[in-house]
């Protein structure tokens, strides 16, 4: 499924939006695949369990753990993986930066995952 460059700002802003909720909270890296190519952050606010999740990763630099203070995300259109056209800059100042296509917030409840709250 292609999304139109509207879709797409919509995503992002949605995706900050929702980040922009754990802005002061401390944020651990949770998990990651052996080559990096999936990551994922764990956030608690207010005994609920949030992973940010960034998929198709190029490029990580990252702390084990940091108090977060949002997202600043850059569009980069140069390069193509599979499907996906463009590539996003996420960082937090010297904590964190990550560049890849797709991203997701996820939360969960008894150790599984919540989809669509």
């Amino acid at each position: 499924m292609m999304y139109s460059d509207i879709e797409t700002k919509d995503r992002v802003k949605i995706f900050q939006k929702i980040t922009d909720y754990f802005i002061g909270l401390k944020v651990t890296l949770f998990s990651y695949s052996p080559s990096f190519r999936e990551l994922y952050l764990l956030i608690e606010k207010n005994s609920r369990y949030f992973l940010i999740k960034f998929a198709h990763v190029t490029y990580v630099k990252t702390h084990r753990e940091w108090i977060f203070k949002g997202l600043t995300i850059e569009f980069d259109s140069k390069e193509e993986i599979g499907s996906c056209r463009t590539l996003y800059k996420f960082y937090v100042r010297d904590n964190f930066e990550v560049i890849c296509p797709l991203f997701s917030v996820i939360e969960i409840v008894n150790g599984k995952d919540v989809v669509n709250s």
